[in-house]
């Protein structure tokens, strides 16, 4: 929601603040100019970025409030050294924010500035940094390495491998209810997965885990995957992303990975497995429910269709929306 910045007014409390300001600041200093508009987490990274900010006109000897233009782009060109364009984005709004509830002009508008701005924006956001893709090799050192005779670390295994099978992201991983996996089997071990209006067969090694998690946590309805104590109770609760994100946090630094397994992985790993089946990319883009193949293309190595297709979908907006 967009916040309502109406400038300080009393001169003497501005000229209080202007001081206040022109060194670091804390928390409660930001919440005062901005009477309490913004979250917790919100306030403090703002806060971050002035002090930043602030450091850095010291170190050039020149006034931070107000500040020049030239002093703005400076920050943002040494920004672009080790920051991401969001990062830099965010930077520059804090910034903003502080000249305007203090009744400066706001610098970022600077024709300068906006075009900089734009021009990181094409240059660091035209191509997206790649998942690191999950493999069968992560999975079956995963299993030789974790003792799924445990209840967490059969449910993680569990919850690595249904994602890679199904491509799933992990809000859907984690809306998975037990009338979405269904057991096929007869005289083998079968469960299929439906994902909307698709149905995904599982291998018979994943299905044989789901079977296992399935007698073991005695999950009968409701949540497939849940909460799991240092015990092995297993909660009533479903998981929520974070919790997805912590799997795969714990299954790179079981494997040793420099670049860790992120919420991607399993799709990335997906797109490329079925490359490597020789399965085209509209199946590709059908298996994982991509709107685009944008990101199937990226993650089986195709750049030119997938940087095509993002151009389809990529409006030319302002930087500071």
């Amino acid at each position: 929601m967009r916040k309502k910045i109406v400038p300080i007014t009393d001169l003497d409390l501005k000229n209080q603040l202007i001081l206040k300001f022109s060194t670091a600041i804390e928390l409660s200093d930001f919440h005062q100019i901005t009477t309490n508009q913004y979250s917790h987490n919100s306030a403090l990274s703002m806060v971050n970025d002035w002090n930043d900010f602030i450091a850095f006109c010291i170190s050039k000897r020149v006034a931070a409030l107000p500040t020049s233009s030239t002093a703005l782009r400076l920050y943002i060109e040494r920004q672009t050294q080790s920051k991401r364009y969001s990062t830099i984005k965010r930077n520059v709004i804090s910034i903003s924010v502080v000249h305007r509830f203090l009744g400066f002009s706001d610098p970022s508008r600077h024709q300068q500035v906006q075009l900089l701005m734009r021009s990181l924006r094409l240059s660091k956001e035209s191509r997206p940094h790649s998942a690191t893709a999950l493999t069968h090799d992560h999975i079956n050192q995963l299993e030789a390495t974790w003792n799924i005779e445990q209840p967490k670390a059969l449910r993680d295994v569990a919850i690595i491998r249904t994602m890679f099978e199904c491509a799933l992201k992990r809000g859907q991983l984690c809306a998975l209810t037990v009338g979405d996996v269904k057991n096929n089997g007869q005289d083998t071990m079968s469960y299929s997965v439906t994902i909307g209006n698709e149905v995904y067969l599982l291998s018979e090694s994943t299905s044989t885990i789901i079977h296992r998690w399935f007698e073991l946590s005695g999950v009968v309805d409701g949540p497939v995957f849940r909460s799991v104590d240092r015990h092995g109770n297993i909660g009533i609760e479903p998981l929520d992303v974070s919790s997805v994100y912590r799997v795969f946090r714990l299954a790179s630094q079981a494997l040793g990975l420099q670049i860790h397994l992120s919420g991607q992985s399993p799709r990335a790993g997906a797109a490329k497995e079925l490359s490597a089946q020789g399965k085209s990319l509209k199946e590709i883009q059908q298996f994982g429910r991509w709107l685009s193949p944008a990101m199937p293309a990226h993650y089986i190595g195709n750049q030119h269709i997938a940087d095509n297709a993002r151009l389809t979908f990529k409006s030319m907006k302002p930087w500071l929306t």
